[in-house]
């Protein structure tokens, strides 16, 4: 540990990153800012570097026969899973108060309702401080619970997911949202197989990684075509009126006809464990649309942002745009930079985005795309 230690220790220095913890794995704070010069100098050490999730990565590299893991945090909050609960902590008051420390562990520790009875014996030990410790981060006690469980035997239930319990002594708010993670580990049981998405500019090569991705016969990948292939919907939308109320209808005729092939052909595909793969989804496209100041399909944007599934892997292919204009001679250099800036908002929604360089060699983009996909399949999530 003290060589790993070291290791890290030479080559943050000379920057505001900070060590938090160490254990099987080292957390490091830097600030936003300060981010991408980190994963730069990780880069140049050759770490592989994989992004877990908005502003959360992790590095990991081997080195004298073991292997140094990095948890690298560029908004220190405390990222509550279960809850989305996300209390400020001061850094440096974390690394040097062990006090505060023990706070911060033991609050997070009841905020994503953790099964390991090791801890459970220090959570025992400073039940009558807990209520406080609460108070720190939120201002307000009972931030989660109804009101605060009297007695170290209730908050065990409740961290055992006792569902009268919970029922009991969480608010409405946070007791639903416990139930809507449980409905959605059902389906992810129920639906073994996975969706996967494809997005970016004509001519990134979203056909051309679907067509190699359908030839692999160690996968059971099926593509489904969700924009407007059926000829009656290209005939609509080619004739459209100008009538913008027409429009909006015909618009909303196309989401119920989306609905129906997502049932008839995605989610029986994926009750069959296969991997569906689809291109250009209809929640994306209308919110291209809408960011491209068409202000008018912001309803239709929000109607699909909110009542149509979203794929479970999105992959935006990002290719230089020299390349692509010399593909498709129809797009303008500008119009291409300004789609990959609304991609780049649409990737700090999700954890689920995944942005792939396709400027290489197509087996190379491939094999990134399997990596990730099969990353999924395994963790039963993604």
């Amino acid at each position: 540990m003290d060589t790993k230690l070291s290791y890290i220790k030479e080559i943050i220095k000379n920057s505001s990153a900070k060590i938090l913890r160490l254990g099987d794995d080292i957390d490091i704070y830097v600030p936003k800012k300060e981010l991408y010069k980190l994963l730069y100098k990780l880069n140049k050490e050759n770490f592989t570097i994989e992004k877990n999730s908005y502003n959360v990565y992790s590095a990991y590299k081997f080195t004298d026969n073991e292997i140094v893991n990095l948890d690298i945090i560029c908004e220190f909050r405390y990222i509550g899973k279960f809850f989305d609960i996300y209390p400020e902590i001061d850094v440096d008051k974390y690394i040097l108060d062990k006090e505060y420390r023990k706070a911060c562990d033991l609050v997070r520790y009841v905020l994503l309702l953790k099964k390991e009875k090791k801890d459970r014996e220090k959570l025992k030990q400073n039940f009558n401080k807990l209520e406080d410790y609460f108070y720190q981060f939120f201002h307000e006690k009972n931030v989660i619970f109804k009101k605060f469980p009297e007695n170290y035997t209730i908050l065990e239930k409740i961290l055992d997911e006792d569902i009268f319990y919970m029922f009991k002594y969480l608010k409405k708010y946070y007791f639903l949202k416990y139930l809507k993670n449980k409905v959605k580990l059902i389906f992810n049981i129920l639906f073994k197989g996975r969706c996967v998405c494809f997005e970016g500019p004509d001519g990134s090569g979203k056909s051309s990684i679907i067509n190699n991705l359908k030839k692999l016969d160690d996968y059971r990948f099926v593509y489904v075509y969700m924009w407007n292939k059926d000829v009656f919907i290209d005939d609509l939308v080619k004739n459209m009126p100008d009538n913008i109320l027409i429009k909006i209808l015909l618009n909303f005729l196309l989401f119920f006809i989306n609905w129906y092939k997502y049932i008839t052909k995605i989610w029986i595909n994926k009750i069959k464990g296969k991997i569906v793969l689809a291109e250009r989804w209809p929640t994306y496209e209308y919110y291209i649309l809408y960011k491209k100041d068409k202000k008018i399909l912001a309803v239709l944007y929000y109607l699909y942002n909110y009542f149509f599934p979203k794929p479970d892997i999105t992959f935006i292919l990002k290719v230089d745009p020299k390349i692509i204009t010399e593909r498709k001679n129809e797009l303008e250099f500008e119009e291409i930079l300004k789609l990959y800036e609304i991609y780049h908002t649409l990737t700090e929604s999700s954890k689920n985005f995944f942005v792939i360089e396709n400027n290489d060699k197509i087996s190379k983009t491939l094999n990134k795309i399997l990596k990730t996909i099969n990353k999924g399949m395994r963790n039963g999530k993604v």
